[in-house]
This record gives C-alpha cells, sequence and structure tokens, in this order.
C-alpha cells in the first residue's frame, strides 16, 4: 500500500470517526432535552395524612409523583431534608439536625407512584417541608412542594401538686370553692368582703339598711384558663433543664384543656414566650369544642422556648374578658408581683391558683 492509498484510508476512517462523533454528540443532546423536557412535566406533591399530631404519635408522609410525558424515567431520585425531630422508621437516628431522605422511582410513561412514608414525631414543633430535588441521569430540577405539621404537647397528668386532685387543691390561692352560675338566682344574704359590686341587690339593701347580695347556684362544668410563665425565678437555668421544666409545663396545659373541652366546658390558653414569628407572648382566647381545642393546641406547636414579656402584662390583656373561670398559672416563682391582676381576676368570679413548677 503506497502512501496515497494510506492517506485515503486515514481520510475515510477520520470520516467514519467524525460522522460517528456528531451523531453521538446529536444523541446526547437528544437526550438531554429529553430528558429535560421529561423531569419539566414530571410533577411531584407531598402530604401529612393528618394536619397534627401528639409528640411521640407516628404520622404518615404521603408522596405523589407522575410522569406527564412520553419519556420513561428510570431510576428518578427525590430527595428532601427533613428535620430530625420528625424521625424515619427504618433509619438511624443521627445527631444532625435535618435528615437526607432519597425516595427512589422507575415511572413508565404517563405513569403515577402513589408512596406512603411512616414518620415518628419526636418533639413538639411546627414544621415546614419548602422543596425537593428530582434528579434523572445526572440532570437536576427543584420542585415546590410545600406542606406542614403540627406537632402539639403531648397530655400529661400532673401527679404532684395537680390542680385537679381535688377542689381544695385547685382553689389554694381563692377563698370561692366552685364557680358561680351567673345566670340562675338561689337567694340573698349579707355581704362579705371580696363580693363583686355587680352582685349588690340594691332593693333588699334599701330596706334591711345594710349591703346584700344575690347568691347564685354552682356549676360543675369547669372553664379553664391557663398561663405559663416561662420567666424564671433566679436568672437563667442550665438550657437542658429549662427546655425540660418548660415542655412540662406546655403537657400539663394540654392535659388541663383536653379536660374542660371533653367535659363540655371551655378553655383558653396564653404564655409569655416567643412564637415561630418572633412574637414575644401567645394568647388564644377561652371557647369550646374541639376545632377550638385543636386551635389553641395548633399554637402551642408554633412556641419556642424562650421567655418573652411579663406574666402579668400577658395577664392584664385579659382582664376585661375573664369572668367564673378556674385559672391556673404555672410559675417557678410564686411570690412575684403580679401588680392588681389577681385582685381583678378573683373579683370577677375567678378562681386563681399559682401552681409553682420545678
Amino acid at each position: 500500500m503506497n502512501v496515497s492509498e494510506l492517506l485515503e484510508s486515514l481520510y475515510q476512517w477520520f470520516a467514519v470517526i467524525g460522522v460517528i462523533g456528531v451523531v453521538l454528540i446529536v444523541l446526547v443532546n437528544i437526550s438531554y432535552m429529553a430528558r429535560r423536557f421529561a423531569l419539566k412535566r414530571l410533577t411531584y406533591a407531598r402530604h401529612f395524612v393528618q394536619t397534627g399530631v401528639f409528640e411521640g404519635d407516628t404520622v404518615e408522609l404521603v408522596e405523589e409523583i407522575c410522569n406527564n410525558s412520553f419519556v420513561p424515567l428510570l431510576w428518578v431520585d427525590v430527595e428532601s431534608f427533613l428535620p430530625a425531630e420528625l424521625a424515619l422508621f427504618g433509619y438511624e437516628r443521627g445527631s444532625r439536625p435535618m435528615q437526607r431522605f432519597i425516595s427512589r422511582f422507575t415511572l413508565a410513561p404517563y405513569t403515577k407512584i402513589r408512596r406512603t412514608i411512616k414518620i415518628e414525631c419526636v418533639r413538639r414543633g411546627f414544621y415546614k417541608l419548602e422543596t425537593v430535588n428530582a434528579r434523572f441521569l445526572y440532570t437536576k430540577i427543584f420542585i415546590t412542594s410545600k406542606t406542614q405539621l403540627y406537632v402539639y404537647p403531648k397530655p400529661l397528668e400532673q401527679v404532684e401538686n395537680s390542680p385537679l386532685q381535688s377542689d381544695a387543691q385547685s382553689l389554694l390561692l381563692s377563698e370561692r370553692q366552685l364557680i358561680q352560675d351567673p345566670f340562675s338566682f338561689s337567694g340573698i344574704r349579707d355581704y362579705r368582703h371580696g363580693d363583686s359590686f355587680r352582685a349588690i341587690n340594691f332593693k333588699a339593701t334599701a330596706k334591711n339598711m345594710a349591703l346584700m347580695v344575690n347568691t347564685r347556684e354552682f356549676i360543675s362544668v369547669r372553664n379553664f384558663m391557663i398561663y405559663v410563665d416561662f420567666r424564671i425565678k433566679t436568672g437563667d437555668a442550665e438550657p437542658d433543664a429549662y427546655n425540660i421544666l418548660m415542655e412540662r409545663a406546655l403537657s400539663w396545659s394540654s392535659d388541663l384543656i383536653q379536660k374542660a373541652i371533653q367535659s363540655g366546658g371551655a378553655a383558653g390558653f396564653a404564655a409569655n414566650c416567643r412564637n415561630h414569628l418572633g412574637a414575644r407572648y401567645t394568647s388564644y382566647p377561652m371557647g369550646s369544642g374541639y376545632s377550638h381545642y385543636s386551635e389553641i393546641l395548633a399554637e402551642m406547636a408554633k412556641i419556642r422556648v424562650m421567655a418573652g414579656n411579663s406574666m402579668a402584662s400577658v395577664i392584664a390583656n385579659d382582664l376585661n374578658t375573664l369572668r367564673n373561670a378556674e385559672i391556673f398559672i404555672y410559675t417557678t416563682d410564686i411570690a412575684q408581683d403580679f401588680g392588681v391582676c389577681l385582685d381583678v381576676l378573683r373579683a370577677a368570679g375567678n378562681v386563681v391558683s399559682l401552681i409553682e413548677m420545678g
């Protein structure tokens, strides 16, 4: 083979290699465009089966993914990050604040897959999931997939110094033993120190030339208003001990509110803490029914264990609205100055109990 034939043969080989290279480049581009096309038409959504659960309960996270194109998608990885407080079943729990979780799907054209994941709710809180990453053959896109979950404080019955052990214990700081029904009438008696001005019977007073008051019947339904004081009396406590103490108070409050609602009564909640938006206190007025109970629990889930306003200022916001209720104030300092708040509450027919934490 002479030189010209050799050059011609090499030229032919280079031409073939060039054609093959061009074809490969075109195929790679087509593949890339097909992947991008398929991924852009991919839809993914997730949601929790329940909007809220108690601490320690399990909840199901449902994933739904759909291939809306004619391109088959093999080994699509959907990557997301979950807070460590939402522990995935079957996965080792680490010390990091977030868990990296990947769901792998194989999707034929125009196929939809639904998958359920079990999660244990380890700690109270308000958790929001925002986005995920979807990967297919080194091509990645971000998908917005928002969902949220409330983890409520677990109801915990207070055994020691329980405000519900007996009427006498629950009213340890009050002379009144029961809650009066303002719409009933059982008789007239002499005025006693601490009686409300509204209870005075003016006709009987004029007739007897002495202050006389109406007496009311008592009701068995218990209406609770609960306050939790996040300030401590001796400076800054150890963070772990402080967190445990306040979480326990929230669990006690959850139990009291549950008992009030289940008995057909009303309940409200307030605390001088920070919430997820940075406010320096949280407050939810008294109301009845399980929907109201769920709303209070959602507010409690958003609480951050950080002290905010003074307890007296939080209570002062409710002085004009609380009537004939049992008021429980959880605090580490029962000797603190509440101003005139407690006297005003008692004068309005409320039972006030200070419960020392610690």
